[in-house]
């Protein structure tokens, strides 16, 4: 996620269509990936979690992208690991 306002957005779509129970049992399962603290703080009020992060102070989107890039590599998918 890149906004705050993108965290709200979502889950009220998801209440609005009546499948956030839906929403939330699919965010179980994949990392979830904050660009910075105030996204994560947002994920976390909502009782989401983040997996993912740019190094401290390096909240653009460059950054996130190369830290999904690494823990994406280093990671076997998770549908791979249950198997």
């Amino acid at each position: 996620m890149t906004s705050s306002g993108q965290v709200r957005r979502l889950i009220e779509v998801a209440q609005a269509h009546d499948c956030e129970a839906r929403l939330r049992e699919g965010l179980t399962r994949p990392p979830i990936a904050s660009v910075g603290p105030v996204v994560s703080d947002e994920l976390r009020s909502y009782g989401l979690r983040t997996d993912i992060a740019p190094a401290e102070g390096a909240y653009f989107m460059k950054p996130l992208i190369s830290a999904m890039a690494t823990a994406l590599g280093k990671t076997a998918p998770r549908s791979a690991a249950a198997g």
